[in-house]
């Protein structure tokens, strides 16, 4: 797979990369909405105690996400210099778990700069291509078929993925995918909701000291 040529992939590759960080705006504005409970996403946190860490201790002090106006919400912001440090913390929990797991983990080499090659194809097709300028990857020499990507702007992905994609195209599809995640922030949502949270309470005139989580 590695063989094949990347400028005669582009145009092939901008179809699928396109297909994959927009097909599901589309999709979903041509379709009913969602429910507020469908769109509530369920975002593992590594090192913190819960299936769903944040998002479980702000459900057990506030009593449940549903009284959230998603329009507020949506104005909700994490800054760049915020969402660099969270996903730096998630990154090297990762690493971490890979480390005892005895997986080495490299960011040089020709796996490296044959995935870096695809991404930095990708990355002008999302939405917030100027604020991430650069995707920095990792990958787990390991034959497991995963990839996991991390607000701020990293991909890591396991050796296997990139050995058992069926083509190229395949595996662009699956970095198209883990960039959406980076591109539309998922993996912020329980944060924001926290920030939310608390600029409600402080608006009320008592806000908790939450912002140690953030």
């Amino acid at each position: 797979m590695r063989n094949l040529r990347l400028p005669r992939r582009k145009p092939l590759l901008v179809t699928v990369c396109f297909c994959c960080l927009f097909g599901p705006t589309l999709a979903a504005s041509a379709g009913k909405p969602k429910s507020r409970d469908a769109r509530r996403a369920d975002i593992p946190l590594p090192g913190v105690p819960g299936a769903n860490g944040r998002q479980e201790m702000f459900e057990q002090l506030f009593g449940g996400l549903g009284e959230i106006d998603d329009r507020q919400l949506a104005k909700t912001t994490i800054s760049a210099a915020a969402e660099r440090r969270i996903g730096k913390e998630m990154v090297q929990a990762y690493l971490n778990k890979l480390d005892g797991q005895r997986i080495r983990v490299v960011a040089k080499g020709k796996n490296v700069r044959y995935v870096q090659a695809l991404i930095d194809t990708i990355r002008p097709l999302m939405h917030n291509a100027d604020r991430y300028r650069v995707i920095k990857v990792y990958v787990a020499e390991s034959d497991l078929t995963d990839a996991r990507s991390f607000p701020g702007g990293t991909v890591i992905i396991h050796r296997g993925m990139i050995q058992y994609a069926e083509n190229e195209a395949a595996l662009v599809g699956i970095l198209s995918h883990e960039l959406s995640h980076i591109d539309r922030r998922h993996q912020l949502l329980p944060y924001r909701r926290l920030k939310y949270a608390q600029q409600s309470f402080a608006g009320q005139g008592g806000a908790p000291d939450i912002g140690r989580l953030m």
